[in-house]
């Protein structure tokens, strides 16, 4: 009997594999013949599922996004206010190497959706669903605990998006070490000065001084982006 093919699960592999081309190598590293050849496959194995490097790059992206999206449902779903705030900036933040590979894929993506409304498309879809979640999230921790006076929640979360958006440009352009620590503790510090002065006294005060502490100390174990 003929081998039965998973089409979707074959399409996916080819953007997997294209995804850690570009990590490796950028956007000039993938045309069809190599994502291929990379997979084990011959030449035109990509035809069907990807006519052009153009539909590959699109789909690749729209593949990124995605698997983003998968992990913060999975470890954010649950909470809530700043709690899933967190959650979901662990998923983002460049703190292991995989993340910070996937900074560097994303940035290439951002540059090609400067330029083309396809890749903007999708870019402003996955924008808009972060937007979306962190407004739902802050919304709760307003309800619990209000905020310092003349916060609001678009500013909040315009604050968190240009940290968030920032920390995927300053790890693959500055070349500057980071500590998973120290991220940690740059989003708390964010977090907490938005706190009304008896809770940030309660809860807050101890993480802005651990990140007060982490930006005079050398980091244990840093990330480099190379």
């Amino acid at each position: 009997m003929p081998k039965i093919i998973d089409h979707h699960q074959r399409r996916a592999e080819f953007m997997a594999v294209a995804w850690q081309i570009i990590a490796r190598k950028g956007m000039q590293g993938v045309t069809l013949r190599s994502v291929a050849a990379e997979a084990g496959f011959a030449n035109g194995a990509l035809k069907p599922y990807f006519p052009s490097k153009d539909d590959l790059m699109l789909g690749t992206f729209e593949f990124v996004c995605a698997r983003v999206a998968e992990r913060v449902d999975a470890t954010a779903a649950t909470l809530r206010g700043f709690d899933a705030v967190r959650a979901f900036s662990r998923e983002i933040l460049p703190i292991n190497q995989n993340l910070v590979d996937e900074a560097r894929v994303i940035i290439g993506f951002w540059a090609l959706a400067a330029h083309d409304e396809d890749m903007k498309r999708v870019n402003d879809a996955a924008m808009g669903v972060w937007r979306q979640w962190l407004s739902t999230w802050v919304q709760q921790q307003r309800a619990d605990t209000g905020f310092r006076e003349g916060i609001t929640v678009d500013i909040l979360v315009d604050g968190l998006m240009t940290f968030l958006l920032g920390t995927q440009v300053s790890v693959t352009v500055d070349r500057v070490a980071v500590s998973r620590d120290k991220m940690s503790a740059h989003l708390d510090t964010l977090l907490n000065t938005y706190l009304p002065d008896d809770v940030w006294w309660a809860s807050g005060r101890a993480a802005v001084l651990e990140a007060a502490e982490l930006r005079t100390a050398e980091p244990a174990s840093a990330v480099t982006a190379n």
